[in-house]
């Protein structure tokens, strides 16, 4: 009975592996709020209801278009011009402030993830660059304050038809972050936009969940995850005579393999489809520990 019970378990823990849900809210902009007098994507917060009140043709940053990836609807995002002034358009997983484009709230996460991802297309004015932001918080109760564990920033300049964008997450701390916030902007220069540049975002995601114990070290990153192919690990440069361990779901180790340098490649083209445990050793010392996915 009792190998039963652990049996289920582990089989839970690989389904509610693989089938992790995107947490991004409204990822795919298909859902809008009618204000009245603006319309904003449900969940997101932009700066329409800020220049909703200068009237005229295009007081709107941000819109609604059925020019999308997938699905019926995408976000299109312009930066307008009001009495000599650009308004870039600004919008996020929460409230806007109109005075200095900063954002607050987010949405609930309850783990880490390893990629920030989604498509886009970008006609920017002149050498104009637009930027996809994505940061993961957790909350310190004992300082009463909000802590930065990982973010993603994402720039581009001239991208005519619809392009997939990935970034992976820089952890900054080892938590496990409860709160997520998505920023998009058609320009990097708030301040100092130049007219015109429109940015078209749909099918935005959170990918590949992390637990604690993939955070052991942050310096260390392993992707992708799940893999068919390759592994792709990074090392800091301060590590040395390190090695990659990988263990089955029985605890049997099937590789040690030496990583002689900053970035390293490793084959899983030979592994059966499954969860297995990997560690990460410099000097031999435990540096970095967790599991992967295969999935050919």
């Amino acid at each position: 009975m009792k190998k039963c019970i652990t049996l289920c378990t582990v089989l839970l823990s690989i389904f509610s592996f693989l089938h992790a849900q995107n947490p991004v809210p409204n990822s795919s902009f298909e859902t809008w709020i009618d204000y009245g007098y603006y319309e904003n994507p449900e969940s997101w917060g932009t700066v329409n209801e800020f220049t909703w009140p200068f009237g005229g043709n295009s007081p709107f940053t941000v819109k609604k278009d059925s020019n999308s990836n997938g699905g019926v609807l995408a976000v299109k995002m312009v930066t307008i011009g009001y009495n000599n002034l650009a308004i870039p358009a600004v919008m996020c997983t929460g409230k806007i402030s109109f005075s200095n484009f900063s954002c607050t709230g987010g949405f609930p996460i309850s783990s880490g993830y390893a990629n920030f991802s989604g498509y886009f297309k970008y006609s920017p004015f002149e050498d104009d660059t637009c930027v996809l932001f994505a940061m993961l918080t957790k909350w310190d109760a004992a300082n009463s304050k909000r802590d930065t564990v990982a973010v993603s920033t994402f720039f581009a300049g001239s991208t005519p038809n619809y392009s997939y964008f990935s970034d992976s997450f820089n952890y900054h701390i080892a938590e496990i972050p409860d709160s997520a916030q998505v920023i998009l902007s058609t320009t990097k220069n708030v301040f100092g936009a130049p007219l015109g540049s429109i940015l078209l975002v749909d099918d935005i995601s959170f990918s590949d969940a992390v637990g604690i114990d993939d955070l052991n070290y942050i310096g260390v990153k392993i992707l992708p995850n799940p893999a068919s192919d390759f592994l792709n690990i990074r090392l800091p440069t301060t590590f040395h005579h390190a090695r990659f361990q990988l263990f089955d779901l029985l605890g049997m180790k099937i590789a040690d393999l030496p990583l002689p340098d900053p970035q390293n490649s490793i084959s899983v083209k030979s592994l059966p489809e499954g969860i297995f445990f990997c560690r990460v050793l410099s000097s031999g010392k435990l540096q970095a520990s967790g599991k992967i996915v295969v999935k050919h």
